[in-house]
């Protein structure tokens, strides 16, 4: 769910999931200098799993929209998957956050407070044709398109709720409750759709809490499960992989933030960064050979997108400015 600053890459859930999810980048020049490979992963279970394949050697495509702050409010640019051709799809005073391409790239779900307070929006890709999609006295963060384009999830005050494509009345799936309650239930922010857009996975963490939970949820609120839960950590932005069969997601563990991902057949974590960088806001590319990433360097006082393979290796940087680039979005 939902930096323009060091402090929002950090920051937590209602606050959280706005905080988070305001991290919405900054761009950065044509230039993609690409940096040494990190380590090979390494399971935090005994299992007889691997992490992720590498898979083929093809070479990342299509168009990853990103959240900036470089022209003085959060702005939601464009770039190709190499890095070149970075524009600005938004262009408006307000602040522009929270990018989800529809399933055939043609459009755009947004954040924006243009109208008052965070609404979502739609938009054509190349940022035209803005359409509201919630009421102004209702709001909303997080959007998360379906896979069929038909729905989107997204975060309604701290409840989950599923709006058509096109507007109309939400549809509630999932009511917060006070913390200390249930796992999965304090609070809800969508990170993506599983491939046949049955089930939603979602954190669950409170505006104070330093735990949260990896959850999935069935489209029409049924059957919650915990899919991340240990150690107690804050376990955060869960992003289906395009096969279903893994979830990544950004894990703070002894306060370093690092992206890890699940294997849900043998229900092994993997530390696909393992460093003392920030790295949050895991993006799978349309074809699952591909994660993009906001990291914030130790030292540097700005984000930046990054990607990497699958298994964690040719870590690519993408962005370079003195503005916070961050929460990718991936493009078919």
């Amino acid at each position: 769910m939902q930096i323009g600053s060091a402090i929002c890459i950090i920051g937590l859930a209602a606050a959280l999931a706005v905080s988070l999810a305001c991290g919405s980048g900054d761009d950065g020049p044509d230039a993609t200098p690409t940096l040494p490979p990190l380590p090979f992963l390494t399971p935090t279970v005994s299992s007889p799993a691997t992490p992720p394949p590498a898979g083929g050697q093809s070479e990342p495509a299509g168009k990853i929209a990103f959240v900036t702050s470089r022209d003085d409010n959060r702005e939601i640019y464009v770039m190709n998957a190499d890095g070149s051709d970075q524009r600005n799809l938004t262009n408006n005073p307000a602040d522009d956050f929270d990018p989800s391409f529809a399933p055939d790239g043609s459009r755009i779900a947004f954040v924006s407070d243009r109208n008052g307070g965070n609404q979502l929006f739609v938009m054509d890709s190349d940022g035209g044709n803005v359409k509201q999609l919630t009421l102004p006295l209702e709001g909303g963060i997080d959007p998360r398109w379906s896979n069929d384009g038909a729905k989107i999830a997204y975060t309604r005050g701290v409840d989950l709720a599923v709006i058509d494509a096109t507007g109309g009345d939400p549809t509630v799936i999932l009511e917060a409750r006070p913390a200390g309650d249930e796992p999965c239930r304090t609070g809800a922010f969508p990170g993506g759709w599983s491939p046949d857009d049955s089930r939603i996975t979602y954190y669950s963490a409170g505006a104070s809490s330093q735990v949260g939970q990896v959850c999935t949820i069935g489209a029409d609120g049924s059957q919650i499960e915990v899919v991340v839960g240990d150690p107690p950590a804050l376990h955060v932005e869960p992003v289906w992989s395009p096969d279903g069969r893994y979830i990544a997601y950004r894990s703070v563990r002894n306060g370093i933030h690092d992206v890890w991902v699940r294997d849900l057949e043998s229900e092994a974590d993997f530390n696909l960064t393992n460093s003392a960088d920030i790295d949050l806001e895991p993006a799978w590319s349309p074809d699952g050979e591909w994660l993009a990433l906001a990291v914030l360097v130790a030292g540097e006082p700005q984000s930046d997108i990054y990607i990497m393979r699958r298994d964690g290796s040719d870590l690519r940087r993408l962005t370079d400015d003195s503005a916070a680039d961050s929460y990718p979005a991936w493009s078919p």
